[in-house]
């Protein structure tokens, strides 16, 4: 503000300036004498015209006033400077007068609040939003908001930082006032929809009702790719036992996210328990004991054409007796929305699994759409909530639906093959 301050002076003293330094010619001796001589000369001409009777009376009388005035303006010109540099001991006055009153202003609007307020949200900023935590300056921070956002009611981003607060201290009740004044302002803001939603959600302990499903639509239908409203229609999606839509709206939630991100470890683990729900527990066919290692109804599949890929996951012991492995076939290259699930006990290894055209979890899709696939053997670690890791993942080649079509048969077994 000082900076500004100091520049706008030089627009102050600017005329004084400008004015001082003008050319002096205004008392230019011979300029004066020639003036005068066209002056009288004029007025010589005025009169003969008046006596020879082209001019009236009035209209010499006219032109002779209107001569005479503009040698007086130029008579005036003449002390500009003068007057000009008694007027300069106005300048000290007026700048002085210039920093009171843009301090005054200053201090009226609340400027030097707005600073503090974000100098101490800067303080712990990473990007554009400020990151909220906790700290010695939260509760004075929070209390400097709240007699600003009384004072300017219209700045929306008092509000979202008030409902940013109380979100972040479980108040939710208060975010969703917070929020629903931010609205008020812009009702039609993509950004303050998505964050209203997630706190109805939340302030409705996490559960799918009217008004959360209500606000979760209106919020997608402002912005269809926002990560927070994508990460809300797939817990929605979940919920309906929508397994395959829910895998969906949480792949497209992660795109542009940190991957090590708090957001990104939920939204992966919500993804994970999706694709355990969409699985289909098989029995499989053991290995042990069936003709040249391959089990006879696998025998006459493959007479007929089935697809055999070998899978090896070497030596992983089972924990325990529900320890699985989760066969998932995806499109090649890609480990976003799984095709066909199923899975099978890691005790009953090793075995064979067959997946064929009725496995599409998708029932829009159809063998004939796809051409290279991948299938991938997954084994979850143990554990709970974010702390789930995938321990193993094993894939196959790559398989060519034209020159290999469903159905395929995985050889599963723990060991390597010769």
């Amino acid at each position: 503000m000082l900076y500004l301050l100091l520049l706008s002076i030089l627009f102050v003293i600017f005329p004084w300036l400008f004015r001082y330094h003008e050319p002096e010619h205004y008392n230019n001796i011979d300029r004066k004498k020639t003036n005068k001589r066209l002056y009288e000369s004029q007025c010589r001409y005025f009169l003969n015209q008046f006596q020879m009777g082209a001019i009236s009376e009035n209209q010499y009388t006219s032109l002779i006033l209107d001569t005479r005035q503009i040698f007086s303006d130029e008579a005036k010109d003449s002390v500009v400077e003068t007057t000009h540099n008694k007027g300069l001991w106005l300048t000290p006055f007026v700048i002085l007068a210039l920093f009171i009153s843009v301090f005054l202003m200053y201090s009226h609007l609340g400027s030097e609040r707005d600073q503090i307020i974000f100098n101490i949200l800067s303080r712990g900023s990473s990007g554009d939003e400020p990151k909220i935590v906790d700290g010695e300056d939260t509760e004075a921070l929070v209390s400097l908001i709240e007699e600003r956002v009384k004072e300017r009611p219209k700045n929306i981003h008092y509000w979202m930082l008030l409902a940013k607060f109380a979100q972040h201290n479980l108040e939710y009740r208060d975010s969703l006032d917070y929020y629903a004044s931010a609205l008020v302002l812009d009702p039609n803001n993509s950004y303050i929809l998505a964050n209203y939603a997630e706190a109805i959600f939340l302030a409705d302990g996490s559960r799918l009702t009217d008004r959360v499903i209500e606000a979760i639509q209106v919020a997608f239908i402002s912005d269809p790719e926002s990560s927070k409203v994508l990460g809300l229609k797939g817990i929605e999606a979940y919920v309906e036992k929508r397994f395959l839509d829910a895998i969906r709206f949480w792949q497209s939630a992660k795109r542009g996210l940190n991957e090590e991100s708090n957001d990104v470890i939920a939204i992966q683990k919500g993804i994970d328990r999706a694709i355990r729900a969409l699985t289909v527990p098989v029995e499989g066919h053991a290995t042990e004991g069936s003709h040249d290692g391959v089990p006879l109804d696998i025998n006459e599949h493959h007479a007929n054409g089935t697809t055999v890929i070998d899978l090896s996951l070497g030596n992983v012991p089972a924990h325990s007796s529900s320890d699985e492995v989760f066969l998932l076939v995806f499109e090649a290259g890609s480990s976003d929305v799984p095709l066909m699930a199923k899975s099978v006990q890691l005790m009953s290894l090793p075995a064979y699994v067959v997946f064929s055209n009725i496995d599409l979890l998708d029932p829009l899709r159809v063998a004939s759409d796809l051409r290279h696939v991948e299938v991938v053997a997954r084994i979850y670690g143990e554990g709970s909530g974010s702390s789930i890791k995938k321990n193993i993942e094993i894939r196959s080649r790559p398989i060519d639906f034209f020159s290999e079509p469903l159905p395929i048969a995985i050889a599963l077994n723990k060991n390597s093959s010769d």
